[in-house]
Order: structure tokens, then C-alpha cells, then sequence
């Protein structure tokens, strides 16, 4: 999926992006805005139009910060992917499977916590697999995806966790994951399918990081917007929709 800036200027909303959207990723926006809280992993979203899906802006992707920052400390991999998998167990206990977790859906705020995009993919548990790209999702040899269910995430949190701990994407899951320390045994955990759901991972990931003395408290915990603040960017961008003349989905909005 790629990001655009927003169509609202620079100076009138300087925390919105725009996207052009799926029809499988507005539903899934439907979905997430009627629930009671939304997620501080998941990405803001604030409504949609068939056009586009006005969002929050993050800082940086998960590329762009792993390609600048390079080698990622342990702590800093354990702060990313405990937060996607805090993300991805959410999305769990809503019977949703993400479908497309790879760096290029891993956005950053300024404090580096995970943002989660990417939607494009998602369906409900029960249903069949829509697509995937390999390695991070595996497609068996008669080409069809296996059914969606808790867990089937955790191959494609394995290849992220090997992409910031060496710092190129993985071509498949036979590389050797020792390079990444204790990481490298969760990662291969995961490629092996051995958890699950992801409440199973975030146990065994925090019990790991207990071990290895980095389960470290962050100060910085991944913040919501406030309500007021969601408010006034709501109302900017129907300003502008309204401006411009542009008919607009009416969704109900995230509670904050």
C-alpha cells in the first residue's frame, strides 16, 4: 500500500493522510471505527470516501527507519515487534486475520511505536486466505491459501522480526536466524508455526525478553489521539470535503 499526502494542505492539518482504498479496506475501517476503543498500534483512521481513506500521518515506515538506523539494537527490535504483535492479538480477538503484515505496513510515530496499515488483505477467520506475498505468508504447492484463522499472522511477524535484526527482507524461510540472537529462535518459532494465536507469541515474546533482561518499561507508550484533537481533524477534513464539492462516507467514529 502506498501513502500520499493528504489533499488537505500542509498548514490546515499537518496529522492526516489520504490514501486511495480497496472496498475491503473501507469495510474493514467500518468495522474498526464501531469498535469501543481503537487500538494505539492500529493506524487512526478517521472516515472514507470511495476515493480515499483519511488517516493519521505517521512519522516514518518501518523501512525507512531500519534503512536510516541500522543495526536495530535488540531493544529496539523487541519495542517493534512486541508492539505488532499487540496489534495483531487485537485484531484476533475481533475474528480478524491481517493478511499482509510486512514492513512496508509497520508505520512509526515520533517515539518509534508501531502504527499497523495495510488492510487490504484482512478477512475474517473462517474464510480462505486472499493473497499474500511470499515468504512472509507461505502458498502451498497447489497454489490455494489455507483457511484464516488465530495465528496464521505469525509467519510474516517472523520475516519483520528478521528484517530489522539484519536489515534486508528475507527471500524465504531457510536463511539462518541465529544472527539475531534470542530473536532468532522466536523467529523460527514463527516460520515453523508453533504458536497458536498471538497471545501465545506475546507470552512466549515477553517471557523471552524477561530473560534476556529487555523487557524494559517504555515511558513513551504508544498514545491515542485525544478526542479533542480527533475531533478537530475530523472536522477539518470534512471542511475540505465539503470545500472541494466531494461526497463522503458517514462512519461512525472511533472511540478515543
Amino acid at each position: 500500500t502506498t501513502f500520499k499526502d493528504s489533499a488537505l494542505p500542509e498548514n490546515q492539518c499537518n496529522e492526516v493522510h489520504s490514501k486511495q482504498p480497496t472496498k475491503n479496506e473501507r469495510a474493514i475501517f467500518d468495522i474498526l471505527m464501531q469498535r469501543k476503543h481503537w487500538h494505539p498500534n492500529i493506524i487512526l483512521g478517521f472516515f472514507h470516501t470511495p476515493e480515499s481513506i483519511f488517516m493519521e500521518r505517521a512519522h516514518e515506515s518501518l523501512i525507512q527507519h531500519v534503512t536510516q538506523n541500522a543495526p536495530i539494537s535488540l531493544c529496539g527490535l523487541g519495542d517493534i515487534i512486541s508492539d505488532v504483535v499487540n496489534a495483531i492479538s487485537w485484531l484476533e480477538q475481533l475474528g480478524m486475520h491481517h493478511g499482509d503484515v510486512c514492513p512496508q505496513h509497520i508505520l512509526l510515530d515520533r517515539n518509534r511505536r508501531v502504527k499497523l496499515c495495510g488492510f487490504g488483505n484482512a478477512c475474517s477467520f473462517g474464510d480462505f486466505i486472499r493473497s499474500a506475498q511470499e515468504p512472509y505468508y507461505n502458498r502451498p504447492q497447489d497454489g490455494s491459501f489455507e483457511v484464516a484463522k488465530a495465528g496464521s499472522d505469525q509467519g510474516a511477524i517472523g520475516c519483520c522480526a528478521y528484517f530489522i535484526g539484519i536489515g534486508t527482507e528475507p527471500k524465504n524461510r531457510s536463511h539462518d536466524t541465529d544472527r539475531i540472537c534470542f530473536f532468532g529462535r522466536t523467529t523460527r518459532k514463527c516460520w515453523d508455526g508453533h504458536y497458536q494465536s498471538m497471545e501465545d507469541l506475546a507470552k512466549d515474546l515477553h517471557n523471552t525478553l524477561i530473560c534476556d533482561r529487555l523487557d524494559v518499561y517504555r515511558a513513551d507508550e504508544a498514545a491515542l489521539m485525544s478526542p479533542a484533537t480527533y475531533g478537530q481533524r475530523v472536522a477539518e477534513c470534512r471542511d475540505f470535503l465539503s470545500h472541494n464539492d466531494i461526497k463522503h462516507s458517514i462512519s461512525v467514529p472511533a472511540k478515543l
